[in-house]
C-alpha cells in the first residue's frame, strides 16, 4: 500500500470483518467489533485515511488476533483495487 485510502473504502473493509457502527460524531465514525472488544475510530466524510492512521489500525487488528496482518494487508488492497 503506497497512498492514502478512502475512508469509505476503508469502512467497508471495516464492515467485511465484522465491526458495526457505534455512533459518529463529526468526522469520525466510531466501530466496534462484537466479539472481540475492539473499538476503532475512523475519519469520514470527504476525508481519506491516512497511511500511518491504516498501518496502525491493522497492527491493533492483529494484536487482537482479527486475522494476520499480511491477510488484512492482501483484503484491504483487493478492496482498495491496489496492485
Amino acid at each position: 500500500m503506497r497512498r492514502d485510502i478512502s475512508s469509505r473504502t476503508f469502512m467497508k473493509f471495516l464492515d467485511q470483518l465484522g465491526f458495526v457502527l457505534v455512533r459518529q460524531r463529526a468526522a469520525h465514525a466510531i466501530l466496534k467489533h462484537p466479539e472481540k472488544g475492539l473499538v476503532i475510530t475512523v475519519p469520514v466524510g470527504n476525508r481519506n485515511v491516512s497511511l500511518s492512521i491504516v498501518q496502525a489500525i491493522l497492527r491493533q487488528l492483529d494484536n487482537f488476533n482479527i486475522g494476520s496482518r499480511d491477510e488484512l494487508v492482501n483484503k484491504l488492497e483487493r478492496l482498495h483495487g491496489v496492485r
